[in-house]
């Protein structure tokens, strides 16, 4: 368009809209890079050295599965740490007796769709772990002796269907973790509700956690609200 014709052309609310948004977004944009620039961080589109976290290896055995521990070698509740995601570290302010929370089930599943309560969970193997978290900290602590059932025997009772490849995890402080199927049907991998021989405490996933002792702390999701089987790892939409 020529000059004279742009500058003839009237002006509308929406262009002037369109103007002064788009004169505030290269400003907002200017102001960021002018920040980064002070406190001496490259722009949000270029990469940086960054030094590597001090972190412990997970106690694995060759096969990859996770080192087992005695009795005499559990550590006491008040010394293992407590992170939330999403609620400042603390637990969510929900109901934490097991006996009085569903878990809600979706997905890919032919045996039960909707609530899974701690009577659905009895009628399986209870079994027991003494495993390690590890949160990846430089001097990790938290044996701890895991009470619940084995996902794989879960995934039976469910008749989970042969295109769920993957199971989302849904916490009540709303942490998500998406998982491999083979990984959650390790027979190290439990859906946990007690520790330590007694119920399972707010700071550490009441009413009900996954215990992943062969993957790194995180992928433990604490307080589970929803477990849903899906054919895709981004599987929300998928029911």
């Amino acid at each position: 368009m020529a000059i004279d014709k742009l500058i003839s052309a009237p002006v509308t609310r929406r262009s002037a809209l369109r103007v002064s948004g788009a004169a505030l977004l290269g400003l907002s944009q200017l102001d960021l890079l002018r920040a980064q620039s002070k406190q001496g961080e490259p722009p949000s589109d270029a990469l940086a050295e960054q030094k590597p976290r001090q972190i412990s290896v997970l106690p694995l055995n060759s096969d990859g599965s996770a080192k087992l521990f005695g009795e005499s070698e559990l550590t006491p509740v008040a010394d293992i740490g407590v992170i939330y995601r999403n609620t400042d570290r603390k637990p969510p302010m929900i109901e934490f007796d097991p006996a009085k929370v569903n878990i809600k089930i979706r997905g890919q599943v032919t045996g039960k769709v909707g609530g899974l309560t701690l009577a659905d969970l009895k009628k399986m193997p209870f079994t027991t772990q003494i495993t390690k978290l590890q949160c990846g900290a430089a001097k990790p602590s938290g044996v701890v002796k895991w009470g619940g059932v084995r996902f794989a025997d879960l995934c039976k009772a469910l008749d989970a269907q042969p295109m769920a490849q993957y199971v989302m995890f849904t916490s009540f402080d709303k942490y998500v973790t998406t998982e491999d199927i083979s990984i959650v049907s390790h027979p190290q991998a439990l859906l946990a509700w007690e520790m330590n021989g007694g119920p399972l405490l707010p700071e550490h996933g009441a009413p009900y956690r996954l215990v992943l002792p062969f993957r790194w702390g995180a992928r433990s999701i604490k307080a589970i609200e929803e477990i849903r089987f899906t054919a895709s790892s981004f599987g929300a939409n998928n029911m």
